[in-house]
């Protein structure tokens, strides 16, 4: 009795090994179709902007995970079928650059693909009151995808340049505009100023 009992303990550990070893490991076969699956995971972003904070970050969302995986992030964060959401992903956020996003399996912890994502670096400066009536379009550090190294003093340096050369710009074209204008007002004062100062002798050589 008791070598019956030994024998049904030893196949029953014998049988729970299997499962257990069978559970943390994944055929070729596993593996290939798992790939598949994680091919499949989408990764979308968006940028979000506070406007009163004055704060910025990129709002991730990763699609087409299913139980079998799971998304490891570059702060070693882990995120499983279980965490999406209603709409149908997986919300995260980042900040600008490159960041990895690592597909594993849930049955086995193997790496089964990497996601690199480029970020791009926002310029907080194109927020500034300084650019508040200068678009992208007329100057660069004005740009909010500006992608140059841009500290606070080059800034204001760029802007006053701008301001600078658009003022003279507007004197130069005022002047062209109106220079017609300008010449004939003239002539007529240096005649009117001429004719009053010969008037004026005429009338002092008759006195």
């Amino acid at each position: 009795m008791k070598r019956k009992l030994f024998l049904v303990i030893i196949t029953l550990l014998f049988i729970f090994n299997i499962n257990c070893v069978k559970a943390e490991t994944c055929d070729n076969a596993d593996i290939e179709r798992l790939k598949q699956l994680a091919n499949m995971v989408d990764i979308s972003y968006e940028w979000y902007y506070n406007d009163y904070y004055n704060y910025g970050s990129y709002d991730v969302n990763i699609y087409n995970i299913t139980d079998e995986l799971y998304i490891v992030d570059e702060d070693k964060n882990e995120y499983r079928y279980s965490d999406v959401n209603e709409s149908g992903f997986i919300y995260d956020s980042a900040n600008d650059g490159t960041t990895t996003y690592k597909v594993y399996s849930a049955c086995c912890n193997k790496k089964l693909r990497s996601i690199t994502v480029d970020l791009p670096k926002f310029n907080f400066y194109a927020y500034y009151d300084e650019c508040e009536r200068i678009s992208g379009d007329e100057l660069d550090v004005c740009d909010e995808w500006y992608s140059g190294d841009l500290d606070y003093n080059t800034f204001i340096s760029k802007v006053e340049q701008y301001n600078n050369s658009e003022d003279n710009n507007e004197r130069k074209n005022i002047f062209q505009k109106y220079y017609l204008h300008i010449i004939v007002v003239g002539v007529v004062i240096l005649v009117l100023v001429t004719a009053f100062v010969i008037l004026r002798r005429k009338r002092s050589v008759l006195k």
